[in-house]
């Protein structure tokens, strides 16, 4: 299913499994890949898929259950996990920067966009070490997933925690030209101290397993 014209919503992702999965971090990394087919082709064709993944997930992948967020599968039993919302923050940050379509900061249909799952990575997969995160000093990691709808499991995964940090910059950057045209109840610069909180925590974290 190739979109013909920008922001179609297909129905079929391509990357459905022999088992009827369909893994949310996996299209975000496609998601990617088109977006950086695009940057350096400037063919639209790549930035069309990337859109229609982006709606796919938005319209099959957000929940509603604890505040929102994206699922890693689409297994019932899945939570909202780290990967997954990851990816589809950097991914609707990065989509509003190269197209200015507000839909990728505030949703389609009434789901998704990037302001919303900043707000529930924010208020549920943080697993803080010290201070509030947002706040000089403060150190905090991103949970791996939900259990309930509390953060679970000190995340290990370098990836994922690096994978945050490229989505909290973006958002600056997305959230710099966006609240400069609408009215956030979150600043801007605050989504760049995340970025450099996380680095500082998975920076001293390393340190103290290498020093043991």
């Amino acid at each position: 299913d190739c979109p013909a014209g920008k922001n179609s919503i297909g129905s079929d992702p391509f990357i459905v499994n022999t088992q009827g999965n369909v893994y949310y971090d996996d299209i975000g990394w496609w998601q990617q890949a088109w977006l950086n087919a695009y940057k350096w082709t400037h063919s639209k064709r790549y930035l069309y898929l990337a859109e229609q993944l982006w709606h796919y997930v938005t319209a099959h992948g957000w929940r509603s259950r604890c505040s929102g967020g994206v699922v890693q599968d689409t297994k019932t039993s899945a939570s909202q996990d780290a990967f997954a919302n990851a990816l589809y923050l950097r991914n609707s940050a990065w989509l509003y920067s190269l197209t200015g379509e507000t839909r990728f900061m505030t949703g389609s249909g009434g789901k998704g966009g990037a302001v919303k799952d900043a707000a529930f990575i924010r208020g549920r997969l943080i697993y803080s070490y010290s201070g509030t995160p947002g706040a000089s000093g403060a150190q905090f990691t991103i949970a791996d997933h939900l259990n309930g709808c509390a953060a679970a499991g000190k995340n290990s995964w370098l990836q994922s925690q690096a994978e945050m940090i490229n989505a909290w910059t973006d958002m600056y950057a997305a959230a710099k030209t966006y609240c400069g045209k609408h009215k956030c109840t979150v600043a801007a610069a605050y989504y760049n101290r995340l970025a450099d909180e996380v680095a500082r925590t998975v920076i001293a974290d390393k340190l103290v397993v290498e020093k043991n």
